[in-house]
């Protein structure tokens, strides 16, 4: 059956959380949008304007925000858009307040560093006995937030809740499919940052399309291989959170993984970017991929180059020059 969910509560005032809530706003009588920023909630509830993330975009009357926790319990329907890497300490830090009925969406790309833990698996170990769906694809808040055409996927393992969740976001401008491939999802939208990095690096040396259209072709093989290790489906990485996601995020500097690519190439080092520029969910990423490779016995080149990039200090030509010199085979996943 499906369900209809009429208040929801999205966790994370950034562009994304706020561009979801435009999106659910279509659909749901009450989005309300948990933030730990007074200024924020106030300017919303007071302006319908969110300062941080769209502060020229007037957000739809049904939309308001709150500090407190004690609200998360009205919510039928819950959005997590907030940094993979702190995901279990926030839910950690307010389970309390969350029903076990109401069903969890995952809005962040990431693996855990740690626990090398999948978000629906730290979400898991500490929500039991709520539903855990994931939202993934390719998406750029910005565009989202003003309603240019988007696709995206909502994967879950109670098919008749993902169904519900993916008829509750969209919108003739956001469309939702579902899939129950919640492992393989998580896996491509994770990775593919990692991959959009690079990507960032050759257009920063100019090396031109092809190289550009070759690396993104072979990185989908990456991912390919690491998700079938991880027992996530092959079909996946050939949708809307596998190709689709890599070529968008691979495509634009609008992409911050890609622009963090481009400033590497451009001689800034790993730590400068960081500190003047905040979360690359690939940074942390790359780390989590590559302890996997070490895990599972993984021959992922790709993802070993960016790893010692951006860990080890690695020579960004000589890491180039170890790819395209590898022995030649043939191609397969």
């Amino acid at each position: 059956m499906i369900k209809q969910f009429k208040n929801i509560l999205i966790i994370g005032d950034g562009a994304w959380g706020s561009a979801l809530a435009i999106t659910a706003a279509d659909n749901i009588e009450k989005v309300i949008i948990y933030s730990r920023n007074l200024k924020v909630v106030d300017s919303i509830n007071k302006n319908n304007i969110n300062p941080k993330s769209f502060p020229s975009i007037k957000l739809p009357a049904n939309i308001s925000a709150t500090d407190e926790p004690a609200s998360f319990k009205k919510a039928e329907l819950i959005l997590i858009a907030i940094p993979a890497q702190i995901l279990r300490k926030f839910l950690s830090d307010f389970k309390e307040y969350i029903s076990n009925n109401v069903p969890i969406v995952i809005c962040a790309k990431g693996i855990e560093n740690n626990t090398l833990n999948l978000m629906s698996e730290v979400c898991r170990q500490i929500m039991p006995q709520n539903t855990i769906a994931i939202l993934s694809g390719p998406n750029f808040a910005s565009e989202i937030a003003v309603k240019k055409l988007s696709a995206s996927l909502i994967a879950c393992a109670q098919e008749e809740t993902g169904v519900s969740i993916a008829r509750a976001l969209s919108n003739p401008a956001f469309r939702c499919y579902y899939s129950n491939d919640i492992i393989g999802v998580q896996i491509a939208g994770a990775a593919k940052n990692v991959i959009a990095i690079a990507a960032g690096i050759l257009e920063g040396l100019n090396l031109g399309e092809n190289a550009k259209a070759a690396l993104v072709t072979r990185g989908l093989n990456e991912i390919t291989r690491l998700s079938i290790a991880l027992n996530g489906k092959l079909e996946t990485s050939f949708g809307l959170a596998g190709m689709g996601d890599l070529i968008l995020t691979c495509g634009s500097r609008t992409s911050r993984n890609m622009s963090l690519g481009f400033m590497l190439a451009s001689g800034k080092s790993i730590g400068e970017i960081l500190n003047e520029n905040g979360t690359y969910e690939g940074y942390p990423t790359s780390h989590s991929i590559n302890a996997l490779c070490e895990k599972l016995n993984l021959d992922l080149p790709i993802f070993k180059a960016v790893y010692r990039i951006l860990y080890q200090g690695s020579n960004i030509e000589k890491e180039i020059d170890l790819l395209v010199n590898r022995p030649l085979k043939a191609e397969t996943f």
